[in-house]
């Protein structure tokens, strides 16, 4: 609730029955420090691990185009007996 009431700008004390005093006593406390550096840890360490991830992706698609230019020949040909060619489908 009180982290909530924070993040959408509106004072602690009217959302609840908090006095001004302990209202002001929150916001310097050691807790409210804490959670404050975490969430940004937090957010550091997913942009991080999305960065990553979207790398990685980015090799493996871009690599797997590249290795297209080095098959043999034979790979784009039909075989002669290709029985599956010959079954309709939708």
């Amino acid at each position: 609730m009180v982290f909530w009431s924070l993040m959408w700008g509106r004072p602690i004390s009217a959302c609840s029955k908090w006095s001004k005093k302990a209202e002001l006593r929150y916001l310097g406390s050691v807790s409210h420090r804490v959670e404050f550096i975490l969430t940004y840890v937090i957010l550091a360490v997913s942009s991080l691990i999305l960065f990553l991830y979207v790398g990685a992706r980015l090799y493996i698609v871009v690599g797997s185009f590249i290795s297209l230019r080095h098959v043999p020949i034979g790979v784009y040909q039909t075989p002669s007996s290709n029985i599956i060619g010959n079954i309709p489908h939708l």
